[in-house]
C-alpha cells in the first residue's frame, strides 16, 4: 500500500535530486499546485483495469512504492471529477496534493 504523504514528499525529493526542474520551475512549482490522482497498485491487473477508463494512465514508482498516475491536474476539482469516475468503477483512488 502507498503511503500518500511520503509519496508527495518522494516526489519532490525526486524533482530537485534530478534537477528536473531549474530554479525559475522550482517557483513555478511552489506557485501553482499539482493535483495528482494516484491510484495504489493492488494487484498485476490494476493499471489494465484503470486504462480501461484513463487511456494516458501510467505505472509509476516512488520511494513509497508503485502507483499509477491516473492524470494530473492544475486545479483539485478537475483530479476529484477523475478521482470521482474511478470510484464509480470500484477503483480505490486518492488525490494528492503535490506542491
Amino acid at each position: 500500500m502507498v503511503n500518500l504523504q511520503g509519496l508527495e514528499q518522494s516526489l519532490q525529493r525526486q524533482i530537485e535530486a534530478k534537477k528536473i526542474a531549474g530554479p525559475d520551475t522550482q517557483k513555478l512549482l511552489q506557485k501553482y499546485r499539482n493535483y495528482v490522482v494516484v491510484v495504489p497498485v493492488q494487484s498485476p491487473y490494476t493499471l489494465l483495469e484503470v486504462r480501461q477508463y484513463v487511456k494516458t494512465a501510467y505505472l509509476a514508482d516512488s520511494e513509497s512504492g508503485a502507483y499509477i498516475d491516473a492524470g494530473s491536474f492544475s486545479d483539485q476539482s478537475s483530479a476529484e471529477k477523475r478521482a470521482e469516475e474511478l470510484r464509480s468503477h470500484g477503483i480505490k483512488v486518492h488525490v494528492v496534493d503535490f506542491q
